[in-house]
């Protein structure tokens, strides 16, 4: 049981670094078009850019993980 929600926790981290990355390279991607933010968008790339490093540190401690052994 412990296997499954681990691997559960992964798919969903996995599913959410996933989004929070694509929103903040659609961000990025608009200061680039652009050549400018306003204040709502730099704090949504500040925000979304911590938050994708808090998903992916997350990630990677439950991959690394050990595995519970089985009987």
């Amino acid at each position: 049981m412990a296997a499954m929600a681990r691997v559960l926790w992964i798919v969903g981290l996995t599913f959410a670094l996933a989004v929070f990355s694509a929103i903040t390279i659609g961000i990025v991607y608009a200061l680039f078009t652009r050549h400018h933010l306003n204040s709502k968008g730099w704090i949504m790339l500040a925000t979304n850019g911590y938050i994708v490093w808090l998903i992916f540190w997350y990630l990677r401690q439950k991959i690394a993980e050990k595995r519970p052994v089985s009987h």
